[in-house]
Parts: structure tokens; sequence; C-alpha cells
């Protein structure tokens, strides 16, 4: 018997492949006549983005720093310009946003006549200049910021590079200040006198630990070797991981981090274990430095160069990178790589623009539904890199893409899926004045143009995404010819549940929400029928 008052709860939201247009496109100068390069870029929840960058805006020579603001309407809220004290070079390189809003960037300022010197800025929401730090704790040592994190409570972290005798050999560094900048203490890593140590990535829990990956010498035998290094909250050393691949070459470098929930970290790692060959390797590392498992990835023994990971709130794990395939003729293409928890693989996929030339990926993300989100720039026509991004469904096929597609270079290094289904990309790109500045765009469902041009040969029905879910999830299911379509849900006595689709379908790739508001914790079952095909998989609803 089918239970009709359920129905009602029940939401509908298949759709086919769509392909991109923008809801905006911004640009963002703080000089007509000069050119900006982005370094890095935040989005918080309200659709704002944050664009961090650099040129020449005041002495027309030499870089400053450039902060910007655009709003979910792609209006420019407020951009600040800093220029350190010797009207010199000063380069941005990261920047965090916090819950309230504030606003962090860190990089380098020719802070004296002799040395360049690790300095962070604070702004408000509102974009006032609440302080900056400089730190340099020899005098004149020359140095880099790479990464920064903000604690829940207000601490700041940097970490990245310091020749503490000047003499152009850095080790790593690691500076903690408090919410005023004022600076609270600092840590050196080094494995050797006269040699290289780079701090590269930076990462903190909810205890107050502090995770820094980096890239180290250690003696001509291993050559360079990854490190990652786990601090307290008075930056004491708890722990060192090393990493080398089986070349022991001078090629090991920390691409990204991330944490879960019990303070597990996991590394995205370039490692070579074949002579001029780079693979990607994904490490976890449990509380106690314990190396709990190491996935990794070669792509036809090629070079294979990672780029960027992230994590869903499953623990699942999703990294990108660019490869270079067997009959590729020698360019790159995006490749992305989910893993389960386990360090698993549980899906892999492709992008290859146009002509098949060379396509870079640069970041990732994964929003609530589980699909994935891929930005970098794209070589369409084998003049000029465009700026890009590329939708893959939780599934890992590809959903639809959307190109910058002007005759100028362009890149995205940031993108973010908001819960309504917005997508906002930001990077640098040629702006209306002929010069490169910082750019924004704003894309939506809504505004693409249906494509269901890619060829599908089989009927099949996936795993629905997130499982366990609560209310809502999404499934997945492909048909390869037009037929007769019906999707229903029914409980584990059979019943059943509610009927999702019941309809003709052209060939293609679809996907509908299910929406169990009113239905009890538990398993349920729901089954695909199209023509002669039938599958049926299970999905579980946690209160």
């Amino acid at each position: 018997m089918k239970h009709s008052f359920l129905s009602a709860s029940i939401l509908l939201a298949s759709h086919s492949i769509f392909a991109q247009s923008p809801e905006w496109t911004s640009f963002f100068n703080n000089s007509p006549n000069a050119n900006e390069f982005i370094a890095d870029v935040a989005f918080d929840n309200s659709g704002n983005t944050y664009l961090s960058g650099y040129g020449t805006m005041t002495s027309g020579q030499d870089d400053d720093f450039l902060t910007v603001k655009c709003n979910s309407s792609g209006t420019e809220e407020w951009s600040r310009v800093f220029n350190g004290p010797q009207s010199d070079d000063d380069i941005a390189s990261a920047m965090f946003v916090d819950d309230a809003g504030n606003v962090y960037v860190t990089g380098i300022s020719r802070w004296t006549a002799d040395a360049f010197k690790i300095v962070t800025l604070k702004y408000s929401s509102s974009g006032n200049l609440l302080w900056i730090t400089a730190f340099d704790s020899l005098g004149q040592s020359d140095s880099r910021a790479e990464d920064i994190w903000v604690e829940s409570d207000g601490n700041v972290f940097v970490t990245g590079r310091i020749s503490q005798s000047n003499n152009g050999y850095y080790d790593i560094v690691t500076i903690k200040m408090d919410s005023n900048g004022n600076i609270l203490d600092y840590a050196y890593f080094s494995q050797g006198s006269n040699t290289d140590d780079y701090g590269t990535k930076l990462i903190a829990d909810n205890n107050g630990n502090v995770f820094v990956g980096g890239d180290s010498f250690r003696n001509i035998t291993l050559g360079r070797e990854l490190v990652i290094i786990k601090y307290n909250s008075n930056l004491d050393t708890s722990w060192v991981v090393h990493l080398n691949g089986t070349d022991n070459s001078f090629n090991e470098f920390t691409v990204d981090l991330a944490l879960d929930d019990t303070g597990n970290v996991y590394a995205l790692c370039r490692l070579q274990n074949d002579p001029g060959f780079t693979d990607f390797a994904v490490v976890k590392i449990n509380t106690n430095g314990d190396i709990v498992w190491q996935a990794n990835y070669d792509e036809a023994g090629g070079q294979d160069i990672p780029e960027a990971m992230t994590m869903d709130d499953n623990g699942n794990i999703f990294v990108t990178g660019r490869v270079r395939r067997t009959g590729g003729g020698g360019y790159n293409d995006f490749t992305i790589i989910k893993y389960n928890n386990a360090g698993a693989q549980q899906w892999k996929s492709y992008y290859d623009g146009p002509n098949n030339l060379d396509d870079d990926p640069i970041n990732i993300s994964v929003d609530k539904a589980g699909n994935v989100f891929v930005c970098g720039e794209s070589n369409r026509e084998g003049s000029n890199f465009k700026f890009i991004v590329v939708k893959y469904t939780f599934a890992g096929d590809f959903d639809w893409d959307y190109v910058y597609d002007v005759n100028a270079s362009s890149r995205a290094l940031g993108v973010w899926a908001d819960n309504a289904g917005y997508v906002y990309a930001a990077g640098d790109g040629e702006g209306p004045n002929g010069n490169q500045d910082l750019m924004a765009v704003k894309l939506s469902k809504t505004s693409g143009v249906e494509d269901n041009s890619r060829p599908v040969n089989d009927f099949e029905l996936f795993q629905n995404y997130p499982n366990p879910f609560n209310p809502t999830t999404r499934i997945q299911y492909q048909v390869s010819s037009i037929s007769k379509v019906t999707l229903k849900v029914y409980d584990v006595l059979g019943i059943e549940i509610g009927t999702l689709v019941n309809e003709e379908k052209p060939s293609g790739i679809y996907e509908v929400e299910f929406d169990a508001a009113g239905l009890s914790s538990g398993v349920y079952f729901y089954t695909l029928q199209a023509g002669n095909f039938t599958q049926t998989k299970k999905l579980v609803l946690l209160r």
C-alpha cells in the first residue's frame, strides 16, 4: 500500500547536463594602467568573494598589496592597497577570512633597505585596517610568507621561510600572533646548516595544535624530502613526519593539508618515484604522527603534478592535479580523484578541453550535495590560457564547464558553491582596460543552456549522496536511450514510500533530490526501472 501523505515531502529536482554562462563577471583594479595579479581567494557564506593580489599601483614600478571584497551581486564593497615603508616591492601571498568577516593578508615587504620581512595585515569586515605586524627575529633576515591560518580565538599563524644568516639559505619559520597582531611566539625548523627548508602549507585544529607542511634537505642520500610538522599551542614540536619518493630526488613537496574532526591530518604530496617524473600521493597521519595509509597515483608513468585537495563532511578526500595521459600528445589534462577515508579510490575523472591542449587545474571544492568543482586555466586554441570552472557530480561524472572566453590570458584560483546552487570563482584576467586585473564570476544552473550532447552508453543507477543523510539526499541515474523511466523509494518491508520519477526520458544523465522530511530513521531502498533495466540501491536516513 502506498503512503500517499508522504509523497508531498519528496522534492523533485531532476535535471540534465548544462553548459554555464555567468550571472555576472566583475573586474577589480586600483589603477587602470597597472597590471594586478591574484595571490589568494576566499569566500564566505553570504556570497562575498575576497581577492588578494599585488601590482604596480603606487610607484608605477614596484608591487603593492591589493585586497578586494566583492559582494554576491558582483559589486566591489571595498579595496585596499598596502605600500610598505620603503615604497619598494610588497607582494601578498595568502589570505584568510574569519567567521566575523575580518580579512587577514600575509606576504613580504621590503621593510628595510637590506631585507624583506614577513608582513601580516588585518582588515575589519568593512575594510578598516586594524593592524600591521612585521616579523624578523634577527633584525635583517630575508624571509618569505607562504600560508596563513586564524583560529576561532583569533590567534593568527603564518608559515614560510627565513634566512637567519642572510646567506641565501632558508629555514622553515612559523609565527604565532594574537588577535591584536602581537607576536606571541615563533619556531624555526632546519635539518642542517647551509641547506634550504621551506614551509608552504599550514592548518590548525580546535585544540591549539598547528600543522606545517613543507620540504627540507636532510642529506645528500635522501635529497629533498617532504616534511609535516606538528606543533602544540606554544609552537613546541610534537612530531615530524618525513616522506620521500623512491627516487630520493629533489622533487618532494607538500602541496596541501586537511584535518578531520578527530585530529588526523591529511597531506597531498608530490613525490618522485621514477627519474624525471613525479606522482601524486595522499597520506593520512594520526595524532601520534604515525602514517595510517598512503595512496599513490601514477598516470601511465608520466609527469603527474598534484595541485589541491579538499575533504567533505563524511571524510572523503578529493584531489586534483595535472597529468599527461597516454595518447595525449604530451599535453596536460585535469584529473580529479575521490578517496574514501580508508584511502581507497572511489572514482577518477578527467577534463580535456578542445583541441587536446594543456588544461591545468589550480583548486578544488565540494558542496553539501557532494558535487565537485575544479578551477584553473585551459588553453583552448593554442595561444592564451583561459579562466575555467568545471563541475562534476557526486558520482564523478562531468556536468558542465564555464570558460571566460576572451582573447586574453586568465586563470581561476579559487571556486566555491553555496547552498542555493550558485557557484563563485575568482582569479585574474584581462579586464576592459586591456590590463591584467583581479576578476570574479558568479554562475548558476538557471543561467545555463541544456546540453545532452555527451553520449551515454549504459543504463545505471548511482549511489545516493550523502549517505547516510538527514533529511535530503541526491540520486543520480543515466539513461542510454529514450525510455519510460520510474524511480521509486521503498521501506524495508517493500512498501512504496514515493515516486520520484515517472515519465519518458531521452538519453542523458539526471539527478533527483529526495527529501525524507516526515520519515523516521532507518534503511530505505530506491529502484530505477527503464525499459527492461532494473537496479536497486540502499540509502540510510539518520536523524
